[in-house]
């Protein structure tokens, strides 16, 4: 099943979990990561006993996930992390049948979620802001230096 919780903190107490959208292809041993964007990056996991290539995102505004695209090898076990530029690198891991004998990976891959396009920044909880005309939209990415929030609410120079 590819049944998900969101969990929201509290502070000074203990948070709670809120069923959400689930995975459009379920999995365990999977990698996630927080993007920059309050977005959730799955990839690899397996399914069914085998390593899958499958990547989504999952949107805590709407509480969907969208497929957006595959590894270039199926993976499970793998490490992950979100790089200074905003891109995801997914290393390791093995690929094969989870019983029996599985094959460790060596290679590396790299994911780019793209640059944000709008200036609309959402939490694990779904609550979004939305910045203001002219607020920088600094996210951390060389590429993105000197972009402000415009009256379109778009990421733009």
């Amino acid at each position: 099943v590819g049944a998900c919780d969101a969990y929201t903190p509290v502070t000074g107490a203990i948070g709670t979990f809120v069923a959400t959208g689930s995975l459009n292809t379920p999995s365990g041993a999977h990698a996630a990561i927080l993007l920059a964007t309050g977005r959730v990056l799955v990839a690899g996991g397996y399914n069914a006993s085998t390593g899958i290539t499958r990547a989504e995102i999952y949107d805590p505004a709407t509480g969907e996930w969208t497929t957006v695209g595959s590894l270039q090898a199926a993976r499970y076990d793998a490490g992950i992390a979100l790089t200074r530029t905003g891109k995801v690198i997914i290393a390791g891991g093995r690929t094969g049948p989870i019983s029996g004998t599985s094959t460790y990976l060596s290679s590396a891959e790299i994911f780019d979620p793209g640059l944000p396009t709008n200036c609309k920044i959402c939490q694990l909880d779904g609550s979004c802001i939305t910045l203001e005309t002219g607020t920088p939209c600094d996210d951390g990415n060389e590429a993105t230096t000197g972009e402000t929030c415009n009256a379109a609410n778009v990421c733009a120079l």
